[in-house]
């Protein structure tokens, strides 16, 4: 499942958070995807700004993609969630630049 697994798998499991709002489910999703939003704070190694911190700001923009994403308008996760991981990341140093 997540970025190095199966799509359907992902898309099943976006599609069951969509339907039961289940926190289990959607847990599942963001430590599926955990290893994207690390590789998408790498980066911004060199911002001299923690990588933890952005690492949670990456992953605020996960959760928040995984709320919104639906899947029945047929696109992408990935394509969906990177604008929004990286917005936050962003957003982050935004507030605390």
């Amino acid at each position: 499942m997540g970025t190095s697994g199966n799509k359907v798998e992902t898309k099943e499991s976006l599609s069951l958070y969509r339907e039961s709002q289940d926190p289990s489910v959607s847990e599942r999703l963001v430590v599926d995807h955990l290893s994207l939003v690390k590789r998408l704070c790498w980066r911004f190694h060199s911002s001299g700004e923690p990588q933890e911190d952005l690492i949670q700001a990456g992953t605020i923009g996960l959760i928040k993609a995984i709320k919104k994403f639906d899947p029945e308008l047929g696109d992408s996760f990935i394509s969906f969630v990177v604008p929004v991981i990286v917005g936050e990341i962003k957003n982050y140093f935004r507030d605390h630049g």
